[in-house]
């Protein structure tokens, strides 16, 4: 199938096509006040056939049961978050960096836990794996964000009622500790401005990570102890007042 890019014009099969072309890449169509979508425009047919399928319903105001009839997979489940978080997006209820961020971590959970694999399998070994290959390329703050954003996606299937029962993560799958991020806070060791500039041209970190890293560079400076501080001389002030009224 061909891949379609927004560079592409995309043209509708024939002019009473209802669904409308949107910049993202997919089939579109306004349904009281909201945006819903049917597929990719490499294949206008399906998604013509999936918007006949479900327009009484979005008609009637009601959200088609896309998973019904058959069991929920992992791509399901992304594929529903996504949705309804690019609507948010549309909507400028999220950032649209925030999007692609959730879409990243998606498509690395559907690698992870395979495409076509039904939710309902899924057990706590199955989690507790994904930590730990996520722990080998993740510290404990990306850890924790990946972490939540890998659960939102569950709890927003089990929410809107496409599995009937919430996924059990196990102990396996615990978020970082409030521990384990103090001592990553603790064994940061900011990195020079000119090695810093010298990764950053060579590849190894992004060019924004060094503004970032810059704004958070410490430097060590000896905190003044409270018994350093210079004393107040009240006794000097009360002369020098009283000094002033006599005179």
């Amino acid at each position: 199938m061909p891949k379609v890019t927004n560079s592409e014009p995309v043209q509708k099969p024939y002019p009473e096509f209802p669904l409308t072309r949107h910049p993202r890449g997919r089939w579109c169509k306004k349904v009281r006040g909201k945006l819903h979508y049917f597929g990719s425009l490499a294949d206008p047919k399906a998604a013509l056939d999936l918007w006949l399928k479900e327009r009484d319903e979005l008609l009637a105001g009601r959200i088609p049961d896309r998973t019904a009839g058959e069991r929920l997979s992992v791509k399901g489940a992304i594929d529903a978050f996504l949705t309804a978080k690019e609507q948010h997006a549309d909507a400028d209820q999220v950032t649209r960096r925030h999007f692609e961020d959730l879409r990243a971590i998606g498509k690395l959970l559907a690698d992870q836990l395979g495409r076509t694999r039904p939710i309902d399998s899924l057990t706590p070994q199955v989690f507790g794996e994904l930590r730990a290959v996520l722990s080998k390329h993740y510290g404990p703050t990306a850890l924790l964000r990946t972490m939540i954003c890998i659960r939102s996606v569950f709890r927003f299937a089990k929410e809107n009622k496409l599995i009937q029962t919430a996924v059990e993560y196990g102990t396996m799958f615990a978020l970082p500790t409030k521990k384990e991020m103090r001592l990553q806070r603790a064994s940061y060791v900011p990195m020079a401005p000119g090695r810093l500039a010298l990764a950053a041209g060579m590849g190894i970190i992004p060019g924004r990570a060094v503004l970032f890293a810059a704004m958070r560079r410490r430097v060590d400076r000896p905190r003044p102890s409270i018994h350093s501080r210079p004393k107040r001389r009240f006794n000097t002030l009360v002369q020098t007042k009283t000094a002033l009224q006599i005179g």
